[in-house]
């Protein structure tokens, strides 16, 4: 019977560390997202149009110079599915006339990565 209660508490202790490293990721995944967005809409402002693979390729480096640890692990795969998540919610972003200006060429508001 201690056997069985012993299993269990290990069980239960496994599950919740292994639930708690799952909402660890996403929130650390959804964050990165973040800020792919403001580095994808940088890269739109600096390389402007018809780039989109320098514009991929300047965005993974400073994805790698800001994330190093986390780059080691992240396929490139996936990180372009996160590219395109951050592009999509740019794309929505730039219907702001403020900010499509910004992308455009109008204001230096962002500086730094």
């Amino acid at each position: 019977m201690e056997e069985y209660l012993l299993v269990a508490i290990v069980v239960v202790i496994l599950s919740a560390v292994l639930i708690t490293l799952y909402r660890l990721g996403k929130i650390q995944r959804d964050n990165i997202i973040e800020w792919l967005l403001f580095a994808v809409t940088l890269a739109e402002k600096n390389l402007g149009g018809g780039t989109g693979e320098l514009k991929l390729r300047t965005v993974y480096n400073w994805f790698i110079a800001k994330y190093p640890t986390i780059s080691k692990f992240i396929s490139f795969a996936t990180f372009s599915f996160w590219v395109d998540i951050a592009l999509d919610k740019m794309k929505e972003m730039l219907t702001n006339a403020k900010i499509g200006e910004y992308v455009k060429g109008g204001e230096q508001i962002l500086e730094n990565t």
